[in-house]
C-alpha cells in the first residue's frame, strides 16, 4: 500500500479546503505542488509552495477550478489581478516540524487568514 503525504493547513477561519500533494516522493517539506479540494473532494486549484531566499514558505495558484480570471473579492493590491500566478499563502515561517505565523488568501471570498502548515501521513 503507497502512503501519501497529506498537509493539513490549520486556519482561524474557513479557508477553500484540504491540500494534499501531487507528486507521490516521500519529503519532509511541503516544499512541491499541491492541490486543494472541497468538503466534496472536488479539485478546487493547483498550489506551488516553494521557499524564499529568507526561508520563509510562500504558495501561489498554478490552477484554479472552475476558472477564475480575475480576485474581484479581493480588497488589498491583488484586487482585479488574474488568480492564477496570485501568491496566496505567504510568511510561513519553520519552526518544530511545522510552518508557522503565515497568512492564507481565500480568492473566493478575499479575506486573509492566519494559518500554519504540519506535513502529516495518510
Amino acid at each position: 500500500m503507497e502512503r501519501f503525504k497529506w498537509i493539513v493547513v490549520i486556519v482561524v477561519a474557513v479557508t477553500m479546503g484540504m491540500f494534499s500533494f501531487i507528486s507521490r516522493a516521500e519529503t519532509s517539506s511541503p516544499v512541491g505542488y499541491w492541490k486543494t479540494t472541497d468538503e466534496t473532494g472536488k479539485v478546487k486549484s493547483i498550489i506551488q509552495i516553494f521557499q524564499t531566499s529568507d526561508n520563509t514558505l510562500v504558495g501561489k495558484v498554478v490552477k484554479f477550478y472552475p476558472e477564475q480570471n480575475v480576485c474581484t473579492a479581493c480588497t488589498d493590491q491583488r484586487r482585479n489581478q488574474p488568480v492564477v500566478g496570485m501568491v496566496i499563502l505567504s510568511s510561513l515561517q519553520q519552526s518544530e516540524g511545522r510552518w508557522n505565523k503565515g497568512e492564507f488568501l481565500n480568492v473566493e471570498n478575499g479575506k486573509n487568514y492566519n494559518c500554519s502548515i504540519k506535513l502529516g501521513e495518510n
